[in-house]
Formats: C-alpha cells, structure tokens, sequence
C-alpha cells in the first residue's frame, strides 16, 4: 500500500504567510516553512544562517536571517488571538469557541 509521507522520511510542513521588513528598508511578502509545532518566532530562532521561504508564484528561495528586521504575520489581528486558528495563514470563520486560558 502507500507509504505516509512520516514513514518516507519526509517532513511535514506547513506555511505561514509573513511580510518580512529588511535591513535595507525592503519588505518580502512570502510563504515560511514551519514544522508541525513550530512557530515563527522558533523558526528565526534556530541556528541556520538562511531560510526557505516561497513567493506566491511558489518559487522557493532562501532568506538570510541577518538581514530581517521584523516578521509580521500575514492575516491575523488581535482579534483573532482568542480564537485557535484552523490553519495557517489563512482567513477562517470565526466559531463560538469559549476564550483561551487567561483571557477575559
């Protein structure tokens, strides 16, 4: 039968839309690679020097870390913080979900 993606070898991935502000005053509108898990912040946090990202036409490139000045999360306001999103990136409808822990 067929193999899952797990047992291949591969990882599982996910995408986080993000504009990145450069150095250089630039921003990059992209896709970020994120491991079932992980968040932004661990992802620029970790020990690579560059990261793969994906612009909307899917080409992949990678990013040096050093020239990213501030990450701002794609589709998400503080609204939506009370709210668990259902993926990544993208808009959902909203649900009457009771709020997070430590909320009010």
């Amino acid at each position: 039968m067929f193999e899952s993606d797990r047992a291949r070898g591969r990882r599982i991935k996910l995408r986080a839309n993000a504009t990145l502000v450069l150095e250089s005053g630039g921003s990059l509108d992209c896709e970020l690679f994120l491991a079932q898990g992980q968040r932004l912040i661990d992802l620029f946090n970790d020990t690579r020097d560059y990261i793969p990202a994906s612009d909307k036409d899917g080409q992949v490139f990678f990013i040096k870390k050093s020239e990213v000045v501030m990450i701002k999360p794609a589709d998400q306001t503080l609204a939506e913080f009370n709210v668990p999103p259902q993926w990544i990136g993208k808009s959902y409808q909203k649900h009457n979900l009771p709020p997070c822990r430590g909320s009010k």
